[in-house]
């Protein structure tokens, strides 16, 4: 049965989808609008103010283990943010909150594919996408996508990861 991915493109070029029923909303913000705290993942590069709640914001690409590559430069760059909901609506992952919104580069647009032919990941695609162990366990599996290689997001593993992690620091270095 089909069911619809939103496609993004990450900084290094891959591309991920995640099932259309984990996403809430797309965002544009300024970098600058990001507060940045001491101690936690490297991923988490601070919390945003989304209609008087904060909201994390992580580095997709960083907690998928690849190099930081969110453009850094200029503190008044747009980031484009795409906000994850969790399954669980009792989840008490991310700190009790169990939205996050994700650092993208693009958002590329709405496809249908059918999880019954994800294609289980190999090492040669884990090292085509340059996943660390921790962003093997998000991954769903990969498919084809207009002739091109795309990684599913396991959201509520991306969600678990934060929500079991022993220390603020181990979500990529673990």
């Amino acid at each position: 049965m089909s069911a619809d991915y939103f496609v993004v493109r990450l900084f290094d070029g891959a591309l991920w989808a995640v099932p259309l029923t984990r996403v809430a909303e797309t965002l544009a913000i300024e970098k600058s609008a990001i507060c940045s705290l001491p101690g936690v993942d490297p991923a988490l590069l601070g919390v945003i103010n989304q209609r008087g709640q904060l909201l994390w914001v992580m580095e997709l690409q960083v907690a998928l283990g690849t190099p930081a590559l969110v453009p850094n430069s200029r503190p008044d760059a747009t980031l484009t943010l795409l906000e994850l909901v969790h399954s669980s609506a009792t989840s008490h992952s991310v700190s009790g909150n169990a939205r996050l919104a994700c650092v993208v580069a693009d958002l590329v647009e709405i496809a249908a594919f059918n999880a019954e032919t994800f294609i289980p990941p190999s090492e040669k695609i884990f090292a085509q996408l340059g996943c660390s162990e921790r962003g093997r366990s998000l991954l769903r599996g990969v498919t084809e996508y207009r002739s091109e290689t795309v990684a599913v997001l396991d959201a509520d593993a991306l969600f678990d990861a934060l929500h079991h992690s022993h220390s603020p620091r181990s979500l990529v270095h673990s």
